[in-house]
């Protein structure tokens, strides 16, 4: 065994006897019996109290209202949590990683010590309603100090509502060392904490937003620094109580730390109708535009697409939406001239949930930026979560994700270039007391190549990767602080 997995599981072994006397007092449930489920606020106070005066109460399931055709995909609805306040959490996270450096298929142990800061807050007016979502934290490899790095993710969403139309405002950004598909779950553990960024799931990983308006990174990097972020406006206009029209723009940005990856920017508008049929039932006719630009290079990306959507929403047990249509698909280059590609276009998701068990999918078939490795390319992705309590102390869930980024002709000499994406894994979790948790997880990534020429300049990626990642965590967190 190398020195770098016996401090790995010296570091393993120094924790589990650190936690050992919380643990023994938790499986003694006269000492420390477990909570039952408390039962949220049944009335809400935002309508007894004025204009700009702030909400305090909740209810029991206050039912999903985004438009069909908007930014965001459906939720299961607001339930069981105070409608103003701030949550706090930190986690310290020791992880033995095969491939630390994001390259290839080859065995290099590497022990790594992460650490992380979580803070989300909730305010809400009889008009206005603010969340903001902060995730920020390092990680310090034993023996590759060159790996080092830190990790932002913030997200901030500001809604104004009228009688007749509302105003949302929204700004995602992250800055990350690895390619965000699956980095929550794999890089760090961070999936155990619950984290809820403003444009995820509240499962973990998966995103909320639509991935049209998410600079797309389906293809794993080595190690990089690398910016994203999209500012996003949408109004809605209620036509009638059924009837709505959404209208929405985004900018786009994913920049790199290297200088042999592809940095682009990317604007989106969108517009649609919406009829509501019944209170669960909805459809929704979807104009599309996008418009790719790549920094130091004359070649553009242009893209129309026309769409029907249908959605279906159980207020705490069912949130469906499905769209597809054509796509027209135009790449401008000066030197080798202008194409168009007629093609189609498609995103869904689901949320489920049982008594024991919550289930959320989301599939997307987009025009996309690249990630960093591909001027443009045809992007198919899924992404699913399985989560469910075990027992009365320990719960899990299983998170995987799978993406295919296909070259678009007349973008590149190498017209075969495409790459295959996986991750997946699972965490397992239980209390050690009111405000600690302990979890454990493992992950594996992997991806294959058609072309291995695609990543030989500068050696941005690998069609060649597999990856494992075993770890143990600790999470600390704070009960919700009410700002009433």
């Amino acid at each position: 065994m190398t020195k770098t997995c016996e401090r790995f599981w010296t570091t393993i072994l120094a924790l589990a006897l650190s936690v050992g006397a919380a643990w023994a007092q938790q499986k003694d449930p006269r000492v420390n019996p477990p909570a039952a489920p408390q039962q949220p606020e049944s009335t809400s106070k935002a309508s007894q109290e004025g204009p700009g005066t702030p909400a305090t109460g909740t209810s029991t399931a206050t039912p999903d209202s985004r438009p069909l055709s908007g930014a965001e995909l459906f939720t299961l609805g607001q339930m069981g949590r105070s409608r103003n306040y701030v949550l706090v959490s930190g986690d310290f996270f020791e992880t033995a990683d095969t491939n630390s450096g994001v390259n290839g298929s080859g065995t290099n142990w590497n022990a790594v010590s992460s650490f992380a800061g979580h803070i989300e807050l909730h305010r809400l007016w009889s008009r206005y309603e603010l969340m903001t979502d902060y995730l920020g934290g390092g990680s310090i490899y034993k023996d590759s100090s060159g790996l080092n790095s830190t990790f932002h993710q913030f997200g901030l969403t500001q809604k104004i509502s009228w009688p007749r139309w509302s105003l949302k405002l929204n700004d995602y950004l992250g800055y990350l060392p690895e390619s965000s598909f699956g980095f929550l779950g794999f890089n760090s553990g961070l999936g155990g904490i619950g984290v809820n960024l403003v444009n995820a799931n509240t499962l973990g990983s998966l995103p909320n937003a639509n991935p049209l308006f998410i600079p797309n990174q389906t293809i794993f990097t080595t190690h990089a620094q690398r910016l994203s972020n999209t500012v996003l406006g949408e109004v809605d206009y209620k036509i009638s109580p059924r009837s709505s029209f959404t209208a929405t723009g985004a900018y786009e940005i994913l920049h790199f730390s290297g200088a042999s990856f592809l940095n682009s920017n990317n604007a989106v508008f969108r517009t649609g109708y919406n009829h509501d049929f019944t209170a669960r039932d909805s459809m929704a006719l979807i104009y599309g535009f996008s418009r790719f630009r790549f920094v130091g290079s004359r070649q553009n990306i242009d893209d129309h697409s026309v769409q029907l959507a249908y959605g279906r929403r159980l207020t705490g047990r069912l949130a469906l939406q499905l769209s597809a249509g054509p796509e027209i698909q135009r790449v401008s280059n000066p030197v080798s001239g202008s194409g168009r590609r007629l093609t189609w276009t498609a995103q869904g998701g689901l949320q489920y949930r049982l008594r024991r068990s919550t289930l959320a999918i989301s599939y997307a078939k987009y025009l996309a930026s690249g990630s960093g490795v591909l001027n443009g390319a045809q992007a198919d992705s899924v992404q699913m979560i399985v989560g469910r309590q075990l027992s009365r102390m320990w719960s899990g869930y299983l998170d995987a994700g799978f993406a295919r980024n296909t070259a678009l002709q007349g973008t590149t000499t190498r017209t075969n270039a495409a790459f295959n994406t996986w991750y997946g894994g699972f965490n397992l979790g239980r209390p050690l007391g009111r405000y600690t948790n302990l979890y454990f997880n493992y992950y594996l990534q992997r991806q294959t190549g058609t072309d291995p020429s695609s990543c030989i300049t500068g050696g941005v990626c690998s069609t060649s990767l597999l990856r494992h990642h075993f770890g143990v965590g600790v999470n600390f967190h704070s009960r919700p602080y009410r700002l009433d």
